[in-house]
């Protein structure tokens, strides 16, 4: 199949006495396609002047106020989204690292090696993300704008229905079409504050915190993955936790046999005489789970004093955008899907130092 190259633009600009936005426009495949950048305008109109800096191959920060040559951004270049994990963060955000680290998901289960149920394997690939500086001649906030979204590109997404009925025979043209539209459910955008080690996750469709830990099917056998100790069969408890010697296991005494549409890594079935985990008397007993801590779109939005900017002084951020791996939307048909994001940031006012 052909690939389609879409372009994304990233647009700043000034509107108004204090009013700026830095817009990045994306249209994005989460299989296999490729992402194009073709250019990044600058403009601005009054003061206060802002300047957006992209470092150049040798690592030199360039500033632009009329335009960014699409030379300077090829190295961003996205040719594949994979779901990744914002989990152990705490790791890099007390260390030195200058960029987020997101993690690799679980792809298959070894009990005797870690890094396949807890602490997974660095990603390097699979998840857009773009250092920013941000220079002003006078001493602002910034926050996101309300034009800011991920949402689902439903013609993109329209186009693929004929590849995947045979992939998902259960589901008919109008379900196959929602399960791929529903892939901004699990898109995050991230904001990494290298200067001052703060990671800003925003979820804009949150309805609950994602947990970074749980029982998963890594094999699609049906069954909660699970191992043996002392001749007991146990489930594997994935993700970022702490106290796993609080856990309290409850013997599973009848087999539930969960519909097959119903099936996914995060809702399998419990295997008759294993013995599952009690989620909620563990936590009781003294286990501490991971969770995301994200902040919904209008948080931020409606936060006049999101972020501040120092005059003349370049403040460096690490842009993203990525599939969260634990978030339960980001199912196998989701991963098909394409998305549009806009991201605009505006400055709120000015302050007094």
């Amino acid at each position: 199949m052909k690939k389609d190259k879409k372009i994304a633009v990233l647009l700043f600009s000034l509107i108004g006495l204090i009013s700026v936005s830095v817009g990045l426009t994306v249209s994005f495949y989460t299989s296999g396609q490729d992402l194009g950048f073709q250019d990044f305008n600058v403009s601005l109109a009054s003061d206060p002047t802002l300047e957006i800096g992209i470092e150049n191959d040798s690592g030199e920060v360039i500033y632009y106020q009329n335009e960014v040559p699409s030379e300077a951004l090829k190295k961003y270049v996205v040719t594949e989204f994979e779901p990744v994990s914002m989990m152990y963060s705490s790791i890099f955000l007390n260390g030195e690292s200058e960029n987020p680290i997101f993690r690799k998901r679980y792809e298959r289960i070894n009990i005797e090696d870690e890094t396949t149920f807890k602490e997974s394997k660095v990603a390097s690939s699979g998840y857009f993300s773009i250092p920013i500086y941000l220079r002003s001649d006078s001493d602002i906030y910034v926050s996101f704008s309300e034009d800011t979204y991920i949402k689902e590109d439903e013609e993109a997404n329209k186009a693929k229905i004929d590849t995947l009925r045979s992939k998902y025979p259960s589901r008919n043209d109008e379900e196959i079409l929602a399960g791929l539209n529903n892939i901004k459910k699990s898109m995050r955008i991230g904001l990494f504050d290298s200067e001052n080690r703060k990671n800003y996750i925003i979820d804009p469709y949150k309805e609950e915190e994602t947990a970074f830990f749980g029982n998963l099917d890594l094999n699609s056998d049906r069954f909660y993955d699970s191992y043996f100790e002392s001749e007991l069969e146990k489930e594997i408890l994935f993700g970022e936790y702490q106290n796993e010697d609080k856990l309290v296991y409850e013997l599973v005494s009848e087999e539930n046999n969960l519909p097959l549409a119903d099936l996914n890594a995060f809702n399998a079935n419990h295997r008759k005489d294993s013995y599952k985990i009690n989620f909620e008397q563990s936590i009781q007993n003294g286990f501490i789970g991971s969770y995301e801590n994200s902040l919904k779109l209008e948080d931020v939005t409606t936060d006049d004093e999101f972020i501040v900017l120092n005059h003349d002084i370049p403040h460096r951020f690490v842009l993203s955008l990525y599939i969260e791996g634990w978030d339960k939307d980001n199912i196998s048909i989701s991963e098909y899907g394409a998305f549009l994001s806009l991201i605009k940031f505006k400055v709120t006012k000015e302050y007094i130092v």
